[in-house]
């Protein structure tokens, strides 16, 4: 066992069967048991000096605080949920690099159940009480501790399952606890685990490099902390990023009906075209002048600020793929456009779809592969091409990274026929 080589004296107990007064540390592994092998407690009157190491299990030192009938007695071990774990900011010094090793890592790929302590007297107390953790939760629940009480000296929990006893460095704990011990207390500590390497016997070399070691550990303890507001702030800003994203160019990928239509306009906006929502445009007109309103046209109209180059552009999300009927109104809206410009076709009619937006983009099929003699009519009738919205999320984000210039954008859409795609270059 570890305690073997670091002790000078020790024997296992039955607490009841052996004067545990005369006792100086008891270590227990889960729980402490009496004659009959039943669970009980350390600490009390004649043990009020005890130190206590214990691995995993429920506190065996409690305590309750005198004439506080109704409070149970604490500390006691509670269920938590949660997946992140942090140093405790009052945990000492020397045991942090210890915490870090050892505690930690117990609890990777461990699911997100684990036991708090939970304990409830006040660290302002006129008695000697007193709780420092040393491993938190996020929410800054106790996963380990060091405390102390009035019917005990001092008690160091550490949170070890049963199924990591053959792994868990029992040694490194116990030579912790003895060390500190000691430096609180000579006279019945009177030396540390290994006396060589006590301060008192160190030489003024070993003093030096002692020192060196600690103003290392806390550079890099300080370094550490600055990383990590570093990294929590840009955390924070890519949060309000992806939340801003989601509302705006995402939406491409995700939206439907106005809000889509509204995002289509701002992106091909962005690009450089002359963009009118028509149908805006025409309800505004309608409520000025008082009459009925008339039917609604095509979403979006465009052009482009160099050429007289023209287009209609109908906006539509699903669930599913696009929609032949869609075609039909379309052929309205052009029709309606040819009577307003001597029969001309737009130079382009634009099918921008949101298709199958419940699955992710990479999943989503090509936009209407299996309606390739409709797509056929609707490109030679009205100069139509599909577009679908993730290939223009990607062309806008080519864009903003500086890729492409917003002509040579725009010259891409405007050159597209039956189907936009981006070319392998461009992709």
């Amino acid at each position: 066992m570890a305690i073997d080589s670091l002790m000078g004296s020790h024997s296992p107990v039955v607490i009841d069967k052996q004067p545990v007064h005369e006792r100086d540390v008891v270590i227990a592994w889960q729980k402490v048991l009496d004659r009959n092998a039943q669970e009980t407690l350390v600490g009390g009157p004649d043990h009020e000096h005890l130190r206590v190491l214990q691995f995993g299990g429920q506190p065996v030192s409690l305590w309750r605080p005198a004439g506080h009938v109704y409070t149970p007695p604490s500390p006691t071990l509670t269920e938590s949920f949660g997946d992140e774990v942090h140093l405790a900011p009052e945990c000492p010094s020397n045991l942090r690099d210890l915490v870090k090793r050892t505690l930690v890592p117990m609890f990777e790929g461990k699911g997100s159940q684990r036991n708090v302590l939970q304990h409830r007297w006040s660290q302002n107390s006129t008695n000697p009480t007193t709780f420092i953790p040393l491993l938190t939760t996020s929410d800054n629940k106790p996963l380990a501790a060091i405390y102390r009480h009035p019917d005990i000296a001092e008690v160091w929990w550490l949170p070890v399952d049963e199924d990591q006893a053959g792994t868990f460095d029992f040694n490194a704990w116990i030579s912790a606890a003895l060390d500190a011990w000691h430096r609180a207390d000579p006279e019945r500590f009177p030396g540390p685990p290994d006396w060589a390497r006590s301060e008192q016997w160190m030489t003024s070399e070993e003093l030096e490099l002692q020192a060196a070691v600690g103003d290392s550990v806390a550079e890099l303890e300080r370094q550490q902390t600055e990383l990590g507001k570093k990294i929590d702030a840009a955390r924070s800003a890519l949060s309000e990023a992806q939340a801003r994203h989601d509302d705006l160019e995402r939406m491409l990928l995700t939206g439907q009906d106005d809000e889509l239509v509204n995002v289509v306009h701002l992106t091909l906006d962005g690009l450089g075209f002359e963009v009118e929502d028509v149908d805006k445009k025409r309800a505004e007109e309608d409520r000025q002048r008082g009459g009925m309103a008339r039917p609604k046209l095509e979403d979006l109209r465009l052009r482009d600020p160099g050429t007289s180059w023209q287009a209609l552009a109908e906006v539509k999300g699903y669930v599913g793929g696009g929609k032949t009927s869609d075609f039909q109104k379309i052929g309205r809206f052009v029709g309606i456009y040819q009577l307003q410009n001597n029969g001309s076709l737009p130079d382009a009619t634009w099918y921008v779809v949101n298709q199958s937006l419940r699955k992710p983009p990479n999943a989503r099929p090509p936009l209407m592969e299996h309606e390739a003699e409709d797509v056929d009519v609707f490109a030679d009738s009205f100069n139509g091409v599909l577009i679908d919205t993730r290939d223009l999320f990607t062309l806008s984000q080519l864009v903003a990274r500086g890729e492409l210039t917003k002509d040579e954008a725009r010259r891409k859409l405007m050159s597209s026929s039956r189907r936009f795609t981006l070319d392998e270059e461009g992709a």
